[in-house]
């Protein structure tokens, strides 16, 4: 019976009207430490794993947004157009700054896809990057994962400079694709 409760549990993704409110539910985690979300989601025997790849993305996506888990090419948010990216921040001691710890992916390339599209948002990658949902934490080796914490949620859509490098990049990787050389990346 608890087999069959948590398969329909993963069946449930939030309802949100707009992006506002999901902004609003996404602002209720910002600086909670893993183990206070992994408390708050009822997923303490996740925090609790040897290997952290991918737990906090995990914590924030399925348990507490209830995304379930897929390669879809369609934003997580299918009904406001809204992708989730959950993403690690690292200190860089010599500034004070943090940056990002890792690229974002935004989704396996579709040689064909960019092939037939000159532009990048006549391509399936606008799904991904119409808008997205930031929630970024901090990732501190010297701490365990259950003390880092989740320090901003924000939603983010690209700025007409930002379009231009995107465009930018697409080109770089549309031009080789053309050339029949294989992308790297």
């Amino acid at each position: 019976a608890k087999q069959y409760y948590l398969a329909i549990l993963e069946l449930i993704v939030l309802p949100f009207s707009d992006g506002q409110e999901l902004l609003s539910y996404a602002k209720k985690i910002e600086g909670l430490k893993i183990s206070d979300l992994g408390q708050k989601v009822d997923r303490m025997d996740l925090i609790h794993r040897k290997h952290t790849k991918g737990l906090v993305a995990q914590l924030v996506e399925k348990e507490y947004f209830k995304i379930p888990t897929n390669s879809s090419e369609r934003p997580d948010f299918q009904d406001l157009g809204i992708e989730l990216k959950v993403s690690p921040l690292k200190l860089v001691k010599s500034t004070g700054w943090y940056n990002a710890k890792e690229r974002n992916v935004i989704k396996m390339v579709d040689y064909f896809n960019i092939f037939e599209n000159k532009n990048w948002k006549d391509s399936k990658l606008i799904h991904k990057l119409r808008r997205v949902l930031f929630v970024l934490y901090v990732h501190d080796k010297e701490k365990p994962a259950t003390e880092w914490q989740i320090v901003s949620t924000f939603l983010w859509s690209p700025s007409e400079e930002q379009d231009r490098l995107i465009q930018k990049d697409y080109d770089i990787i549309r031009d080789k694709i053309k050339a029949g050389e294989k992308n790297r990346e």
